[in-house]
C-alpha cells in the first residue's frame, strides 16, 4: 500500500465518511485511482508543451468515466468527470 493511500485511509478512519477532496499532480491522483478512492475527478487542462513530464493514468488500469462538467476558456478547459464502477462492477451477478 502506498504512502499517500494509507495516509487517505488513516484520514477517512478519524472522520468517517462524506466529501473529501484531494489536490495533486499526475502521480498523486494516479495512486488515488488505482486504490478506487476516486468517485469524481476534476481536470484543469493547459495547452503547454513540456517536453517531458509525468502521464496521467499510467498504471491505474482501465476507467470508465462519464463528463458530468466542462468549460473552455482562451487558457485553460475545465472538465468534471464521474469515476464509474468497471464494467465488472456494474453488472449484477445472475
Amino acid at each position: 500500500m502506498s504512502s499517500v493511500v494509507a495516509t487517505m485511509s488513516i484520514s477517512l478512519d478519524g472522520i468517517g465518511t462524506g466529501h473529501h477532496q484531494t489536490a495533486g499532480g499526475p502521480t498523486t491522483t494516479n495512486e488515488y485511482l488505482a486504490a478506487g478512492l476516486v468517485d469524481e475527478l476534476a481536470l484543469q487542462v493547459s495547452p503547454s508543451v513540456l517536453g517531458d513530464g509525468l502521464r496521467l493514468f499510467d498504471g491505474v488500469g482501465p476507467l470508465r468515466l462519464q463528463q458530468i462538467s466542462g468549460r473552455s476558456t482562451s487558457l485553460v478547459t475545465h472538465v468534471r468527470y464521474r469515476v464509474l464502477p468497471a464494467a465488472d462492477e456494474a453488472a449484477p451477478a445472475s
